[in-house]
């Protein structure tokens, strides 16, 4: 057979083998979807390898918008508890917020202009404060609370502002953003302040204020820190993307 007929005998053969490859893929992409999407939250204690295969997985996207960055997997064993490791008298501010998408019609924006008649607010980002990338997690550090408040309201829709802008920098997020059932699939309970847990801006406002005062309770949401950390990369992420992309 001439190198022309041999070539065109193994086309049929390269194309079935993509063919393979990308169904491979996406099959790939689906299961890890339905690993992170279980009802069982992806915080909770196990044992052996099963906890670290559950914990190491990405939050869930079920919806083409959702950019989600993590959840958090075992704490590494002779980790110090979360009372020697959070430095309160460091943390010398009360609450930060960055923000570059600025809309004054947006919830977020109307719910921080009513929240900040009870608490004082340092608003990073454009025509705000300015927050050089590279100093953002020292300069939030000094906060005790940050505003991980999303530009979108839907169910699941988690992005940075939780896992990066808060976490990272061991401050507490205070949510605003899909329900708080939707939080505990991927934070224990006492990991965060919902803004629905309470009745109006202004019992927030109260409730950071006497956190502020009382060290105790305030350290009281970093005790998960004692057995689980923040992980903000896994495969199981790269393929959601993956698959995000391909919708």
């Amino acid at each position: 057979m001439d190198a022309l007929g041999w070539t065109k005998t193994r086309w049929p053969w390269q194309q079935c083998l993509l063919g393979l490859l990308l169904q491979l893929f996406l099959a790939l992409c689906f299961f890890s979807y339905l690993r992170v999407s279980q009802d069982t939250p992806l915080w909770s204690a196990r044992s052996g390898a099963d906890a670290a295969e559950a914990l190491d997985a990405a939050p869930k996207g079920s919806s083409g918008t959702v950019s989600c960055q993590g959840a958090p997997c075992p704490t590494p064993p002779g980790s110090s508890p979360a009372s020697t490791v959070v430095n309160v008298s460091a943390k010398t501010e009360l609450v930060a917020w960055v923000v570059s998408n600025w809309r004054e019609d947006s919830a977020r924006v109307r719910y921080y202009h009513l929240l900040k008649a009870h608490v004082q607010v340092d608003v990073y980002g454009r025509s705000h404060k300015p927050l050089p990338e590279k100093a953002m997690a020292q300069q939030l550090s000094r906060y005790k609370f940050y505003l991980a408040f999303e530009n979108s309201l839907h169910p699941d829709y988690i992005t940075e502002k939780l896992w990066r802008n808060a976490l990272e920098a061991w401050a507490v997020p205070v949510v605003l953003g899909p329900s708080r059932s939707d939080y505990e699939q991927f934070l224990p309970p006492d990991a965060f302040i919902h803004v629905h847990d309470f009745q109006s801006t202004e019992e927030l406002g109260r409730y950071l204020q006497a956190l502020d005062k009382d060290h105790a309770r305030y350290l009281s949401y970093f005790r998960w820190r004692e057995t689980l950390r923040p992980r903000l990369f896994s495969w199981a992420l790269m393929f959601c993307k993956a698959c995000r992309q391909l919708q």
